[in-house]
């Protein structure tokens, strides 16, 4: 993970779910004030006034918030539906967001439903979101912390066998295999059947019905069935969205199609996903947004930039945090 890579996932700034979403069928986004975290909504209006430590962005109506050094969630109108209890909390995702208290437990994480009803206990020392109903959690396996699978009752429906596991998307999951195989990773479907078999030194998840994968120090795509469809030649590759995946080639990043033709010329220092027509782009130190034909359309200008999946997009300025129209006109100024 490069250095930018990591601020924006600190600040919230990175990938879909930093972006405004819905709840209770509107768009709410996070902001900082003097100090203080609340939400705007699309055009502008304070949603909910900034006054909690940290927040989350909402998912499935609930946003987590931190009040008085603990988490806990609450709706569109501002109303705490859970109250602040949690070491940490996450997004929700299948109706249910994943959770940890660190103090007299056999494990840090759990899983509570909308109410704030624990349903899966506290037994778990990592774990990851639901998505397609299974959760990755790592199980102690006859003294060794090995990666399996559980549904929404808690119950471990693909055996603790992996090294790592990730999120299911586009109904697969990536995992890095052990025994002989430790260090490769492949991919299962929802039943833990290996689809994919564990040859890749590393590799993305599934995005339209496409996975970047690392073989020999360079990197291609792969199918659903694992049939390379470009082969290995990019020296860093993500994932496709809106038809476009952000590849590296020597030093400059551009992006190619799904042919594996290139769509827009590597030239930017780094480059992100597409997300509704824009991705955001940065050249000599300073963010912008191109669209799919490769014209900037919002010049560099941001010190970090996220990405846009609905009508605003998160920007920083100079360490303050603000909003901005797929104009580039600001509905949120920076601010911290």
């Amino acid at each position: 993970m490069t250095r930018t890579h990591v601020i924006l996932a600190t600040l919230g700034l990175a990938g879909s779910a930093a972006l405004g979403q819905l709840a209770n069928d509107r768009l709410l986004y996070r902001i900082a004030q003097d100090g203080k975290w609340g939400y705007i909504d699309a055009q502008g209006g304070v949603a909910i006034q900034p006054s909690y430590e940290d927040a989350h962005p909402f998912s499935e109506g609930l946003a987590a918030v931190k009040q008085n050094g603990a988490w806990g969630y609450v709706d569109a109108s501002g109303e705490l539906v859970v109250k602040p209890q949690f070491d940490e909390a996450f997004e929700f995702s299948g109706g249910l967001a994943r959770v940890r208290k660190a103090e007299g437990l056999v494990g840090n994480f759990g899983f509570i439903d909308k109410q704030g009803a624990l349903v899966i206990g506290f037994k778990y020392d990592r774990a990851g979101d639901f998505h397609s109903g299974l959760s990755p959690v790592d199980v102690d396996n006859d003294g060794k912390q090995t990666w399996g699978y559980i549904d929404v009752a808690g119950e471990l429906k693909v055996p603790a066998q992996f090294n790592e596991a990730g999120d299911f998307s586009d109904g697969l999951a990536r995992v890095q295999a052990g025994g002989d195989l430790a260090g490769k990773h492949g991919f299962i479907d929802t039943s833990g059947k290996l689809k994919i078999a564990p040859t890749f030194s590393q590799c993305g998840d599934f995005s339209e019905g496409r996975a970047a994968v690392e073989i020999d120090g360079k990197w291609g795509y792969i199918n659903k069935n694992g049939e390379t469809i470009i082969e290995p030649q990019f020296d860093q590759a993500a994932a496709f969205q809106d038809g476009l995946a952000p590849v590296r080639i020597g030093a400059k990043h551009g992006y190619v199609e799904p042919s594996g033709r290139v769509a827009i010329n590597p030239r930017f220092d780094e480059a992100h996903p597409f997300g509704s027509g824009l991705a955001a782009v940065r050249l000599d130190g300073k963010w912008g947004y191109v669209n799919a034909s490769g014209e900037l359309v919002i010049k560099p200008q941001f010190d970090e930039a996220g990405d846009f999946a609905s009508p605003l997009a998160p920007v920083t300025v100079d360490g303050k945090y603000g909003w901005i129209d797929r104009k580039g006109d600001f509905v949120w100024p920076p601010s911290k």
